[in-house]
């Protein structure tokens, strides 16, 4: 995943898929969990899968980011993006998956910036 980028790149190119016509969809730590956040273009944050995404299309694609919350109680990062949720989150975890489905179908109907000011709201 920290190489998406190597894939989304030359599938874009070979079809003449445009950087803001591609919505990548990504986990994130910085944001608590459940908390989904759109935007239309921006940096990496510090993700290493977007970071390479932004290595072969720039920074001007959309972005829906789904925030994982930050850390464990042994605060290691890495456990934690790649461990499991706990029983006591999965209902927020299903949730969240629901309603970035939702958005991400809201975004292919009526366009980033209408869905930004929609789900960008804290729930």
């Amino acid at each position: 995943m920290n190489n998406s980028g190597d894939a989304i790149g030359p599938f874009a190119l070979y079809h003449k898929i445009l950087p803001e016509q591609v919505l990548v969809v990504v986990d994130d730590a910085a944001l608590p969990l459940g908390r989904l956040r759109l935007r239309q273009s921006g940096s990496d944050g510090g993700h290493n899968g977007l970071r390479s995404i932004i290595d072969h299309l720039g920074e001007d694609f959309p972005r829906l980011r789904l925030g994982i919350g930050s850390t464990t109680e042994n605060g290691e990062l890495v456990e934690h993006v790649l461990g499991s949720f706990l029983p006591s989150e999965q209902k927020m975890v299903e949730a969240a998956i629901e309603r970035a489905a939702e958005a991400i179908e809201y975004v292919i109907q009526n366009g980033i910036t209408s869905t930004m000011n929609i789900y960008n709201r804290a729930e």
